[in-house]
């Protein structure tokens, strides 16, 4: 789910541009499935292959840490304000999950 993971690296970079590849995979691997009860990819190489997809597209650079771009953020923007989520209600859990864990380890 590529348009997920690029959600989640804008809300994980914040305001920055980084993002080290270790707290992508924790986050999705750990406090996304505790906290948020969802899963999105079953594997770490799936989720490389969704990073290289996004390199690709030209919205990420990929290393050690992953560098977002503007063009991330604006697809992140349209994914948040999508209607079709309000019309397919697991569309919206997986939003309001990623939401709710992001804005909890802001807190922390």
């Amino acid at each position: 789910m590529w348009l997920l993971t690029a959600y989640i690296l804008a809300k994980l970079a914040g305001n920055g541009e980084i993002v080290s590849k270790s707290d992508l995979i924790d986050f999705i691997f750990n406090k996304l499935w505790k906290e948020g009860k969802i899963a999105l990819n079953d594997s770490v190489e799936e989720l490389n292959n969704e990073l290289n997809f996004l390199e690709r597209l030209g919205l990420v650079e990929v290393g050690e840490e992953i560098r977002v771009k503007e063009d991330l953020r604006r697809i992140a923007k349209e994914v948040e304000n999508d209607p079709l989520r309000y019309r397919v209600s697991l569309w919206d859990e997986y939003i309001r999950s990623i939401d709710s864990v992001t804005s909890m380890l802001r807190r922390n």
